[in-house]
């Protein structure tokens, strides 16, 4: 059950960081 919460959170940062990264990229291709 703890692995299961932890994959889930695990995988949930995952989706954050991409997203974050990706408007990383976008801001900086505005400029």
């Amino acid at each position: 059950m703890l692995a299961d919460i932890r994959s889930q959170l695990d995988s949930s940062q995952r989706s954050n960081w991409l997203a974050d990264t990706q408007l990383r990229c976008m801001t900086q291709s505005y400029r």
